[in-house]
């Protein structure tokens, strides 16, 4: 072969060489590869009783409407991370709810306790060692400034996104709450994100009846400064009200967790009902197909009749 010849096929094969290992070249190829995801999914009966059996062919993964490989469904094993956040006014109610949540979780990860009469207060950070669990739930009880108002729940539960998750943890937060919360500068949309890039599941349990803002006024009277400067506070209260509602309502929802409304007789078992959720929880791998946008949904069903699924809706980056 002509030396010529030679030549132009070794300075081919170093320009193919040369484009395929360029960072073009390199980030199509990465491009291309498929992206594996792990979802967690809270399956129960009609009776809110876990269900157990679930095999992998019942369950469908859409992501943006389209349907996902799945490579692998089990029973979760990564230990927990919870973040409870009990805001009772001071009163204790919740104290007994408390504890029995974290019975049911002991051995299965670790957990911190913050209190809210106003300001978030850290009474426990995130440990499993049981003597450590137990000096924090004893700051729960009836304490001074019982029946307080104007407590931080927003800028707790956003604090709580920005800590909860970690590598090889199942990230979850659990609000507990009587009510009484204060104006917030934090917008609802801001603390939605940041729960939804934690990946943490959020659980909100509210004392019936929290819902409402106390108004009054006769509306055929003058208005005086007082009245006036009432109204202001009550307008910058009822707008709190509004976000803390979108975090509790929608971004619970989109987290794979919900909000509950429970008298006070009935938390503990809300509560102990959360936590065989929790740990009876599938963990579902399941391929991506392409990469998709913050505002894409991710939906996971069980083709069982009967079957009740429970599952984040929006996906972290």
């Amino acid at each position: 072969m002509p030396l010529s010849r030679l030549r132009s096929i070794a300075a081919l094969l170093t320009a193919v060489v040369l484009l395929a290992s360029s960072p073009i070249a390199a980030g199509q190829a990465a491009s291309t590869q498929p992206i594996t995801r792990t979802v967690y999914a809270t399956v129960t009966d009609q009776n809110e009783v876990p269900a157990m059996d679930v095999r992998t062919d019942e369950f469908e993964v859409r992501y943006a409407g389209k349907l996902q490989e799945i490579k692998r469904v089990q029973l979760a094993v990564a230990p927990l991370r919870v973040a409870l956040i009990v805001a009772d006014r001071g009163t204790g109610m919740f104290q007994l709810g408390a504890l029995r949540f974290l019975e049911g979780l002991l051995g299965r990860g670790v957990f911190s306790i913050t209190g809210v009469l106003t300001q978030p207060i850290r009474l426990l950070d995130y440990a499993g060692d049981v003597d450590a669990i137990r000096a924090g739930l004893i700051q729960l009880q009836r304490r001074g400034g019982a029946n307080a108002v104007g407590a931080q729940v927003v800028e707790a539960i956003h604090d709580a996104t920005k800590e909860v998750a970690r590598a090889g943890h199942r990230p979850v937060i659990v609000v507990l709450r009587a009510g009484g919360e204060a104006a917030t500068p934090v917008r609802a949309e801001t603390v939605r994100e940041s729960l939804r890039q934690s990946g943490a599941i959020l659980y909100a349990i509210s004392r019936a009846g929290t819902q409402s803002v106390g108004g009054g006024g006769n509306p055929t009277e003058a208005p005086t400064a007082a009245a006036v400067s009432h109204a202001a506070a009550n307008s910058e209260i009822m707008e709190g009200q509004l976000t803390l509602g979108m975090i509790l309502g929608e971004g619970s929802n989109d987290s794979g967790g919900r909000h509950i409304q429970a008298i006070s007789t009935s938390i503990v078992s809300v509560m102990q009902q959360i936590a065989r959720e929790l740990v009876h929880q599938y963990e579902i791998t399941y391929v991506m197909t392409e990469a998709g946008r913050p505002s894409d949904r991710l939906s996971v069903t069980v083709k069982r009749p009967g079957i009740n699924v429970a599952a984040a809706t929006r996906v972290p980056d």
